[in-house]
């Protein structure tokens, strides 16, 4: 019997069916042990096992769920922090969020790298002659660390 209120929304339902869909008919792979990894980085997500199947606890889908994932992570959860996913990539052109502790850290890498870039470039053999007339390298390292300050500047931080 269909259980219609439990079910997530058509557009979950079905990009979850996909991703098991491909997954199932990739070659050479272990299917039931990929699908077991799923649900256990899902429940690693959720903070416990229990959690997957916490809105219908005592029915025999969520014994068997718990079954396949406790048998991947075992009985007492030891194992689920492993499955833990890793943050997502940020996307290109994302804003990159920063803490304030973070600040601190990221202005000093920036200004790192900046005078290690200027370094190179005063130390480089190919330009000691005429530093007027820098090499490729060293003009590509200056232009590196001007876009260094410029970040440190937009963050606030003074060069």
């Amino acid at each position: 019997m269909k259980d219609t209120v439990s079910q997530p929304g058509p557009d979950t339902t079905r990009a979850a069916a996909d991703a098991i869909l491909a997954m199932a008919r990739e070659q050479e792979h272990d299917f039931p042990g990929r699908l077991a990894g799923v649900l256990a980085s899902v429940a690693a997500e959720l903070g416990s096992t229990y959690a997957l199947v916490a809105s219908r606890p005592g029915s025999w889908e969520a014994s068997l769920v718990l079954d396949l994932v406790r048998g991947t992570v075992g009985h007492g959860d030891e194992g689920l922090s492993t499955y833990k996913l890793a943050a997502p990539a940020t996307a290109p052109g994302a804003p990159l969020m920063l803490t304030p502790e973070d600040r601190p850290t990221v202005l000093e890498a920036l200004a790192i790298a900046g005078d290690y870039k200027r370094d190179r470039a005063a130390s480089c053999p190919d330009c000691a002659a005429d530093p007027a007339d820098l090499c490729g390298n060293c003009d590509a390292r200056l232009a590196r660390a001007a876009e260094f300050d410029d970040a440190a500047a937009r963050l606030g931080g003074a060069r």
